[in-house]
């Protein structure tokens, strides 16, 4: 997107992607990762699942909670096909 369509890019990192992450009002970042993960899943979107995921160990995150939140999200998944 960034080199098809630069302001665009901007536009979706500045207004959408920074203050959906940067608001912790009600959700700390660490737990906003985990629900991005969460909701990632269903999209089958590997990359941004990856990304949203060594996001989550970067806010501590351990390996077990980011794949605890991946076996719910697919549990879940599974019951609504």
């Amino acid at each position: 997107m960034n080199q098809t369509f630069p302001d665009l890019a901007d536009f979706v990192i500045t207004e959408f992607y920074g203050k959906l992450m940067g608001e912790t009002k009600v959700l700390n970042l660490l737990e906003t990762e985990l629900c991005f993960i969460g909701a990632l899943v269903p999209l089958q979107v590997p990359s941004q699942l990856k990304s949203h995921a060594i996001g989550a160990s970067k806010c501590g995150a351990s390996e077990k909670t980011v794949e605890g939140a991946l076996k719910v999200a697919k549990l879940i998944l599974a019951k609504h096909l």
